[in-house]
C-alpha cells in the first residue's frame, strides 16, 4: 500500500512540476492619457504565470520628458477568463502604492496566479493630488506549471483532487484489511474456553475420565 501511495505522489510531482524559466527579453505598452504618455514596461519579452514580473512603471509628456511624480496606485483586477479569482464578485486580486524612484519610475514585482485576462490600472499623485491614469490590457500566457499539464490550472486542481481521492480510497482499503486480521485473531477459539461435552464432564467428576 505504500508502494501505492509513494506511485500517487510521483505522479502528481510530474505532472505540476518543470524547471522554472528564466525571463528575457522585455515589452512594452503605452497609454495615452490626454498630453501625458503612460509607459508599461515588462522585464520579460512573453509575460507568463506563476513567475515574479517586474513592471517599470513610467510617466511621460508627449515630448517624451519624464514628468514628476510622488506616488502611483497600481491595481490588478481579473477580466474575462481569470474572473474565476475574484472572491465576492471583487475582481481586484493585487494593489500598491509605490513611489517615483531617482530613475524617474516605479516598480511593480508581481506573478499572476493563472494564465488569462488581467486589466492593470494605474493613477499618479502629485501633492495628494492624481495627475494621470491610465489601464492596460494584459495577457498572460501558461507558465511552467500550466504548460507541463498541458490543459491549464483546471486540470492541475482536478489532479490534485484525483491523487488526493486514490489516497483515501487507499487508505480505507488498508485500514479495512486491518479490521479484518483483528477480528480474525478476536473470533480464534481459546483452547481455555473449550466447551466439555456432559458425559466426558461426568466422568471427570466420578474419576475415571482423563484430561486432554
Amino acid at each position: 500500500m505504500r508502494a501505492v501511495l509513494a506511485l500517487v505522489l510521483a505522479c502528481l510531482v510530474a505532472l505540476v512540476g518543470g524547471p522554472a524559466r528564466a525571463h528575457t527579453g522585455s515589452y512594452d505598452m503605452k497609454y495615452v492619457d490626454g498630453s501625458n504618455l503612460i509607459l508599461l514596461t515588462f522585464n520579460t519579452h512573453q509575460p507568463t504565470s506563476g513567475l515574479d514580473i517586474v513592471h517599470d512603471i513610467r510617466l511621460y509628456d508627449l515630448v517624451g520628458a519624464p514628468i514628476p511624480y510622488d506616488e502611483v496606485r497600481v491595481e490588478v483586477h481579473t477580466r474575462k477568463n481569470t474572473d474565476k479569482l475574484a472572491v465576492g464578485g471583487d475582481s481586484l486580486i493585487e494593489e500598491d502604492t509605490l513611489p517615483m524612484l531617482a530613475t524617474n519610475e516605479s516598480k511593480l514585482t508581481y506573478a499572476y496566479p493563472i494564465s488569462g485576462s488581467y486589466t492593470l490600472s494605474t493613477e499618479f499623485l502629485a501633492g495628494g493630488r492624481p495627475i494621470s491614469r491610465g489601464e492596460f490590457a494584459i495577457e498572460i500566457t501558461p507558465g511552467a506549471a500550466e504548460s507541463s499539464s498541458g490543459y491549464g490550472p483546471l486540470p492541475l486542481v482536478a489532479a490534485f483532487a484525483g491523487g488526493a481521492a486514490v489516497a483515501l480510497v487507499v487508505t480505507a482499503l488498508v485500514r479495512r484489511r486491518r479490521s479484518r486480521e483483528v477480528g480474525d485473531v478476536e473470533d480464534s477459539p481459546d483452547p481455555d474456553d473449550a466447551v466439555v461435552p456432559e458425559e466426558q464432564e461426568h466422568a471427570f467428576a466420578a474419576g475415571r475420565g482423563n484430561w486432554p
